[in-house]
């Protein structure tokens, strides 16, 4: 337990002894599953510094006020999770700001996702789908295109 929440010597001590500041909603949680018998799993939340995924759920028949918890300390994955969030809104405002669109192109099936952005670039409406590779063939130079094309297969792994 130590490992997880950082509390020392915390066996036997009830939670309120070992963080007095805890959010009243844990005691409202753990006391419906007392009550009711229903399980709960919360996650996403941040108690003692660090985010844990936790399972409550009754011990014992109905007459049991008992509850145990599970839980596991997820704050590494949370914190991922919200750099990749923080990555791709800046990546966004650089992207508004410098009026250029983006493009993802699944070259085993063919499917093109666009930015806003480049829709708006082309002038084209989002109903047109599966545009990347007819624009790409407009934009090449005739004489450029089967080098691009063994480029493409080769990449994908196509090629005889």
């Amino acid at each position: 337990m130590e490992t997880q929440t950082g509390l020392r010597n915390a066996q036997g001590r009830l939670i309120s002894d070992l963080v007095p500041n805890n959010e009243a909603y844990w005691f409202d949680i753990y006391g419906k599953v007392a009550l009711t018998g229903e399980s709960a799993r919360v996650e996403n939340t941040k108690a003692l510094g660090r985010y844990y995924d936790v399972c409550a759920f009754r011990l014992g028949g109905s007459e049991s006020r008992k509850v145990a918890i599970l839980f596991n300390d997820v704050t590494e994955r949370k914190l991922g999770e919200q750099a990749m969030r923080d990555s791709e809104e800046r990546f966004r405002l650089a992207q508004d700001a410098a009026k250029a669109g983006t493009w993802e192109w699944n070259l085993r099936s063919n499917e093109n996702i666009w930015s806003e952005e480049l829709w708006h670039l082309y002038g084209l409406r989002r109903t047109a789908l599966n545009l990347l590779t007819k624009l790409g063939s407009i934009r090449l130079h005739p004489n450029d295109l089967p080098a691009v094309e063994a480029i493409i297969q080769e990449a994908v792994g196509q090629r005889d």
